[in-house]
């Protein structure tokens, strides 16, 4: 969903990651990291991650296809919710966990959940609908059918939700804000769009998946800032086995623009540790948003 070149060339100067390594999921409790100056701060970054580009993947590049960012990072999720969240959902269906089922292989782990959702025969159609409705299917099937799976994005073309819930809108800074302020894991979608003056219009370029761990906020702005800690797919984390791994952005309702960047929010995503790949003349926008509810 990223550009070609920019996944080529990110996968030729980062560091690379042994795609047959096992990751370790357990450590001792982490050291909390947020930001500080809020009145309300909570950061739940794990210490392992899933690369979207492991050298592992590069027969995915070879046929152009960009999208790993949604199985990555919904991968990232179920890791995170199997080894770190409580309470634990260690009876989920994973490929890739060693045999005792205390460490992963991350590239088998990604190419089990493609091949569960159908992605590997015919990748390119990898979409936040069809994984939500994947990712309800496995809670289902690893006995964990009261998870509750929701997708909140301006989607007019699809057909009905199979087994999740389904709300064809713009997301907002207050769902997002609920959602993390409830315990719910989020993978948001962003659109990184270019204003073109000569069509009175924001166009988009490309998209991108990440998952948010945790927020920052003020009242005084909770409605229309908040700072959000998320892991980025695409970016080469230095695993130590107790760090939490994650980078920091703004989501900021953008009030000054005279035209919104439609189907999408016009909240706009900023860095502030760490990037989120937007460059150039393009911004980044919220897209979308995948919220996993325990029930």
């Amino acid at each position: 969903m990223i550009s070609t070149f920019l996944v080529v060339f990110s996968f030729l100067t980062m560091p690379h990651r042994c795609h047959a390594e096992l990751i370790p999921l357990f450590h001792a409790e982490l050291p909390e990291r947020v930001f500080p100056g809020y009145e309300t701060s909570v950061n739940h970054s794990p210490s392992f991650y899933v690369w979207q580009n492991d050298p592992g993947f590069t027969e995915y590049l070879h046929h152009g296809l960009t999208g790993l960012c949604i199985p990555s990072s919904i991968s990232n999720m179920l890791l995170y919710q199997y080894a770190r969240q409580a309470p634990r959902l260690d009876k989920l269906l994973l490929e890739g966990l060693s045999e005792d089922r205390k460490s992963v292989e991350t590239t088998a782990l990604v190419r089990g959940f493609m091949h569960r959702c159908g992605f590997d025969k015919n990748p390119n159609t990898i979409d936040f609908f069809s994984a939500a409705s994947c990712l309800s299917q496995l809670y289902r099937d690893s006995g964990y059918p009261h998870q509750s799976v929701r997708l909140i994005r301006k989607m007019d073309d699809v057909g009905p939700a199979a087994g999740f819930e389904m709300e064809s809108r713009a997301p907002t800074i207050e769902d997002l804000k609920t959602a993390l302020q409830e315990g719910d894991d989020v993978v948001a979608a962003v659109a990184f769009m270019a204003w073109h003056p000569e069509l009175n219009q924001w166009v988009k370029q490309s998209s991108h998946a990440i998952n948010i761990f945790g927020y920052s906020m003020n009242e005084s702005e909770s409605n229309q800032k908040i700072t959000v800690y998320l892991s980025n797919p695409t970016r080469h984390y230095q695993m130590d086995g107790q760090t939490p791994l994650f980078d920091v952005a703004t989501f900021e309702w953008n009030r000054s623009l005279s035209v919104n960047p439609e189907p999408y929010s016009p909240i706009e995503i900023k860095s502030l540790k760490g990037s989120l790949l937007s460059y150039g003349d393009r911004t980044t926008f919220l897209a979308g948003l995948l919220i996993v509810k325990h029930e």
